[in-house]
């Protein structure tokens, strides 16, 4: 199973994100066939108008799950499982404060779609997109970095920390 992680600030952003995450599998949809279902809980921002007009407009069936039955959503709740013990395994080995929470997030979600599957006999990203990832750019999460900043971006002195 493939991960995509997108993040946001308040729920009411979510059909705005499913219009972003369908346009970014445009590629995917072509190559693998059309997504037929969403399967979502019985969250308010997950049943609104918004969001059932978008995917009757797209030709997509819509699931519900049942109100306080997480076990229903087996595969969602799995992966957000899965993908919260990597990043919270990066956060406390990378000593970084709880506000890089989504980074680690997002990061776990690269580890698990690069990682070979056994129950694949591949990766999700070979699988998904036809070629191994290109990992040359990749880092530990946490590493430390310095950044630069051209004296034409500096807001402060040249001796301020």
């Amino acid at each position: 199973m493939y991960y995509w992680v997108y993040g946001h600030h308040s729920t009411a952003q979510i059909p705005e994100l499913f219009d972003k995450f369908y346009a970014d599998t445009a590629p995917q949809r072509e190559k693998h066939g059309p997504i037929l279902c969403v399967r979502r809980d019985n969250a308010s921002v997950n049943v609104s108008s918004g969001m059932e007009q978008r995917l009757v407009r797209l030709g997509i069936r819509s699931e519900t799950s049942n109100a306080y039955e997480p076990w229903q959503n087996g595969n969602a709740e799995r992966a957000i499982q899965t993908l919260s013990n990597t990043a919270r395994t990066v956060m406390l080995a990378s000593g970084l404060v709880g506000r890089f929470w989504f980074h680690a997030f997002s990061y776990s979600a690269v580890v698990h779609n690069v990682t070979y599957s056994s129950q694949l006999h591949s990766s999700p990203h070979l699988i998904m997109h036809g070629v191994k990832p290109d990992l040359s750019n990749h880092q530990q999460f946490g590493v430390e970095a310095y950044l630069h900043r051209r004296p034409d971006q500096r807001t402060d002195s040249k001796f301020d920390a």
